[in-house]
């Protein structure tokens, strides 16, 4: 039988290796993430990673009880801790970028998820908005002394309301 020698057993990254397959990650994903061929990443964990860790990512999964929302939450203090040791540290501005870049994103999603920030477009009903009101009130009571005028207005804005965008021009 030609065996070929474990590349992933002599890496420096072989720990994290290790744990990214506990974790469940698809052999491909692992391999794509520390640039190694998948099919490395099958042979190392068929013959050379304990089963108990091989196995734990189902387990892994079963015991993961918090919600996306509680675990991104979860980051976000990791990143918030980082951030803190990053500026403490004197790290270099580009690793403090990084770190600030993390915590943001962070935040953005929180905000997201719980819905204090909102990207869906908005519909505003300009017909019922306050100021528009208060225009059209002042143009009708301006227009009193022409009813001719009043009636051509109401009638214009009337038909403004039934169908806005046939008569907007």
């Amino acid at each position: 039988m030609n065996k070929i020698p474990c590349i992933i057993c002599s890496r420096p990254d072989r720990e994290a290796i290790d744990h990214a397959i506990a974790r469940g990650q698809s052999l491909r994903e692992v391999g794509n993430r520390f640039g190694i061929q998948h099919t490395a990443v099958f042979r190392h964990k068929r013959d050379h990673t304990p089963h108990e860790i091989a196995t734990l990512g189902g387990a892994h999964k079963v015991q993961d009880r918090g919600t996306a929302l509680a675990r991104l939450e979860s980051l976000y203090t990791t990143a918030e801790k980082l951030l803190k040791k990053a500026l403490k540290n004197d790290t270099s501005v580009n690793g403090q970028v990084q770190v600030v870049k993390e915590v943001r994103s962070c935040l953005e999603l929180i905000a997201k998820m719980t819905g204090e920030l909102n990207e869906r477009p908005q519909t505003v009903n300009l017909m019922l908005a306050p100021e528009w009101l208060s225009v059209r009130a002042a143009l009708f009571e301006a227009l009193i002394p022409y009813p001719n005028a009043l009636e051509a207005v109401a009638g214009r804005l009337g038909a403004l309301k039934d169908k806005p965008k046939e008569l907007v021009r």
